[in-house]
């Protein structure tokens, strides 16, 4: 090939998230996830132009004639901007030397290539002067679904019954209502559960738990762990390919490889949401709603009593389906890695607050998640997850967050009230311990008493808390024990399972560097977010 290309839909977050309505969110993911569908057809009208990369918003594409490579990437163009209006940036680099840009043959020329179409791309979007900024005609008025567009198109005849202040709309806004989900594959919620004809969610309403008292909703993003560093040190021509039993080109590996990943993820999301929502009667709405599927790196609004089974369930599902795939052995083989792990930041927060926002705070407890995932050990088979209970409808960070709500300093030690992240196998140690901690085991009212306890201070809190334990009914104090016993042991209080305290200068701290770190606070958010209203499915 003397040409490669690529392609990227930009600022996919903004897309989704410029209306703060389902509808308008998943009709905008349902044109993300069919960009894949509309570079498949035009690429079978320019047969010698070869697709190298797919991921959902993501192209890289081979050519030996430029011509027909630019009358391709002009199609492509053509459709993505201007008939379904997204923004795309392109590159071309020439193998030849007749382009300004260069690829000289190397020992590893494939990875070298694409490492210079990223760039490429990073460079113009870092770059960009903007497309175009002339208001439409004939309305010099916003869209009242997508606030940063101009209104151009009027349906007030044929709204029916929508409201009638949402008449005056964008024609990016008609293009994302007219997508219907049969057309698409992206939430595939009609091939989970099938039997049971759950609909897909409409409206925020329906992501709430029904008939409850708050009106949380679980934001959902994961990443692939030490996949960046896998794709920039895998050698595509590397001789392990061929002698493991791959006979593919060197150029179409890395298509197939991200094939095979987008295919393996697809298939552990939908066995982990079928396992996870089977106790939904029939007819309701689907309680699990995936906004983006880009290859392992993926965006899910869930009810918040799913999230976290969730979650747990897609990292155990995908690492064993990564090993247990052929060619993505062979890649892990190659790049010197066992499996690729999943990594999570779950925010909850309640309906209505802006999801610009949500994204930047979900996006921090990822990189947290991430960051953990690292000190861990290199052969550890989990992935981690990090997750924010947001009482607050401020416009903080989450370190902002944490550091005001959920820690303070006395007698020069600092206090931590929360200790994720967590690895997933942590996560679902802590889930398994709840039901110990949970009333009818042990009251409400006495389990909350440790919001007041574990703010008191060094040597208060302690005191208060062996108080406390010493208050306790045999069977709740059976309980505890019993609960604490199935925590990891890097999350257990400590001194509050014998009769007379040892230590009370720890007490039920744990020493995490240089601050004091407690678990309590995360099982008492852990049993909000599971609580559902009696006999509410």
């Amino acid at each position: 090939m003397k040409y490669m290309a690529a392609a990227e839909v930009d600022k996919i977050q903004s897309i989704i998230f410029a209306s703060d309505k389902l509808k308008e969110m998943i009709g905008a993911s349902y044109l993300i996830d069919d960009t894949a569908n509309i570079v498949s057809q035009i690429l079978a009208r320019h047969t010698t132009v070869h697709l190298l990369w797919r991921v959902s918003g993501v192209y890289k594409f081979g050519a030996d004639d430029l011509n027909v490579l630019a009358s391709a990437l002009w199609e492509i163009r053509e459709r993505l901007v201007d008939d379904l209006g997204l923004s795309v940036t392109f590159e071309i680099i020439d193998l030849q030397g007749n382009l300004p840009v260069k690829i000289s043959p190397a020992a590893k020329p494939v990875k070298r290539i694409f490492s210079e179409l990223d760039a490429g791309i990073r460079q113009q979007k870092d770059s960009r002067h903007g497309e175009d900024g002339s208001p439409s005609c004939p309305y010099f008025a916003p869209c009242r679904i997508l606030p940063d567009e101009y209104a151009n198109y009027w349906d007030s005849e044929e709204t029916g019954g929508l409201q009638d202040r949402r008449a005056l709309i964008s024609g990016k806004a008609v293009t994302r209502r007219n997508t219907k989900p049969d057309k698409h594959g992206l939430p595939f919620i009609g091939d989970v559960l099938p039997d049971k004809k759950l609909n897909i969610p409409e409206d925020l309403d329906d992501l709430t738990v029904p008939g409850a008292s708050d009106s949380y909703i679980a934001f959902i993003k994961g990443d692939g762990d030490r996949l960046g560093q896998l794709l920039s040190t895998l050698d595509w021509n590397d001789a392990t390919w061929e002698k493991a039993g791959s006979n593919d080109d060197a150029r179409s590996r890395p298509l197939k490889f991200s094939e095979r990943l987008q295919e393996v993820f697809k298939s552990a999301l939908r066995e982990a949401i079928t396992k996870t929502a089977i106790g939904i009667p029939s007819g309701k709405h689907f309680p699990i709603l995936p906004l983006l599927l880009g290859g392992e790196d993926f965006w899910i609004l869930s009810r918040r009593d799913f999230a976290l089974p969730l979650v747990h369930r897609i990292g155990e599902i995908f690492s064993q389906k990564t090993k247990d795939d052929d060619f993505l052995r062979i890649a892990f083989q190659v790049g010197g890695i066992t499996e690729i792990t999943l990594s999570f930041g779950v925010l909850f927060a309640q309906k209505g607050y802006p999801f610009d926002q949500q994204s930047h705070l979900v996006d921090e407890l990822l990189k947290e998640a991430k960051a953990y995932r690292r000190m861990l050990p290199t052969e550890s088979p989990d992935g981690c997850v990090d997750f924010l209970w947001l009482d607050s409808s401020g416009r903080e960070t989450v370190a902002q967050i944490r550091s005001r709500a959920y820690g303070y300093t006395e007698n020069e030690k600092t206090f931590r009230l929360f200790s994720h992240p967590w690895t997933l196998k942590e996560l679902e140690a802590c889930r398994a311990a709840l039901p110990f901690f949970s009333n009818p085991n042990i009251s409400h009212h006495k389990l909350y008493q440790w919001r007041d306890i574990l703010r008191n201070g060094d040597g208060v809190s302690v005191a208060y808390a062996h108080r406390w334990f010493a208050s306790l009914e045999s069977d709740e104090r059976k309980a505890w024990k019993e609960g604490v016993a199935k925590l990891p042991d890097r999350l257990k209080p400590r001194d509050l399972v014998v009769k007379v305290p040892k230590n009370l200068d720890q007490g039920f701290w744990q020493k995490d560097g240089t601050e004091y770190v407690t678990a309590i606070q995360d099982l008492l958010e852990l049993i909000e977010i599971g609580q559902i209203p009696s006999n509410i499915p």
